[in-house]
């Protein structure tokens, strides 16, 4: 059994985080792994961009993958085999906060709306898409999409967790259609202003939805050959590509051992592990320091034991910064190699 760890973000990009702020926490799994590793230069590719080309063969930007009509299977909106007609955004509900000199993105997961706030603010908002052709469809909370029944507009879209935290002017929509869909996302923002929903809210000091973040359209490639017999993880876009590729996808539980258990039977698996990455989206070295924690205890143990007792064969670490870290089992067990401090490798 040869196993996959995909960690985004797991070097820091945090100026405040230092060689104690790791060597303090308890990391020994994570430590004996990297020390008993071989390292490796690899090509740095995003980590979307990556996990969509193990599906497809294809190494898109990130503006360009097709979230939208991959996780509108995972949401019940169309089925695997027709996902290739049809044209899906994402129009995620968002609050965008006043900063000094712009408007900044708010974390869309601290909204947490309910159902008929969900749908008093889409019957709201329906009326002006219309024109655009355009249907407004929210299965999930934070999972809205536009569906085109003509074509789909010619935009370049920035993925929501790339704008998490930032100025959103730097990062709206794009292309030839520029000017008519930034109208139209001036004209919800008026309404949204003013609805019953968002001043009940206010008063009841939670966030508003005062815009959408439209984002995720383009086509979807043919699945090619699986690299993997097994994926496990925490995401929505692995869980997606599963679905879509019809491969086996299990999600990291509560009990780690026991979701990890079935890779053992396995002869190729990939586990992703994106709450480091969700910290470095939203700037915070406390967030990370916290997932650096929980990746110990839930994913790099649990595999190492299974790595040291031979239900693994070899375990695979990658990462989006151009380094990858390879341990047999072999080399797991090399009791004389030193065991140097996590921060010396995660801090390059």
């Amino acid at each position: 059994m040869k196993v996959t760890l995909s960690v985004p973000a797991l070097f820091p990009t945090f100026d405040e985080i230092g060689a104690d702020d790791i060597d303090h926490s308890e990391l020994d799994s994570l430590k004996r792994f990297l020390s008993c590793s071989s390292m490796q230069s690899v090509r740095n590719i995003p980590y979307e961009s990556w996990l969509y080309g193990q599906f497809t063969g294809d190494i898109l930007p990130l503006r360009q993958i097709p979230v939208a009509n991959l996780t509108a299977m995972l949401d019940g909106l169309i089925d695997a085999d027709e996902s290739s007609t049809g044209c899906w955004m994402r129009a995620d509900p968002v609050y965008l906060y006043p900063d000094t000199q712009s408007l900044v993105l708010q974390d869309p997961q601290q909204l947490n709306l309910q159902p008929d706030e969900i749908d008093r603010i889409r019957d709201t908002i329906a009326p002006l898409l219309e024109s655009y052709d355009a249907a407004l469809h929210t299965p999930h909370c934070r999972r809205w999409y536009l569906w085109f029944a003509g074509d789909a507009p010619d935009l370049i879209c920035t993925p929501v967790h790339e704008a998490l935290m930032r100025p959103v002017h730097q990062y709206l929509p794009q292309g030839r259609d520029l000017r008519r869909w930034h109208t139209l996302l001036n004209e919800i923002q008026m309404v949204l202003a003013t609805l019953d929903v968002n001043l009940r809210r206010q008063e009841q000091r939670q966030l508003p939805v005062n815009s959408l973040w439209f984002w995720g359209n383009g086509r979807l490639s043919f699945p090619g050959s699986a690299n993997y017999d097994y994926f496990c993880g925490g995401s929505e876009l692995l869980e997606s590509l599963c679905m879509y590729s019809n491969s086996c996808y299990s999600p990291i539980g509560y009990e780690p051992d026991d979701s990890l258990a079935v890779l053992g039977d396995q002869v190729r698996g990939l586990v992703v592990y994106e709450s480091l990455l969700r910290a470095r989206q939203l700037n915070d070295p406390g967030l990370w320091l916290s997932a650096l924690q929980n990746f110990e205890c839930e994913v790099i143990a649990p595999l190492v034991r299974r790595l040291r007792g031979g239900g693994i064969r070899e375990l695979l670490l990658v990462s989006d910064s151009g380094l990858r870290f390879v341990c047999s089992r072999r080399r797991i067990h090399s009791f004389w190699r030193r065991m140097r401090p996590v921060s010396r490798y995660l801090l390059q």
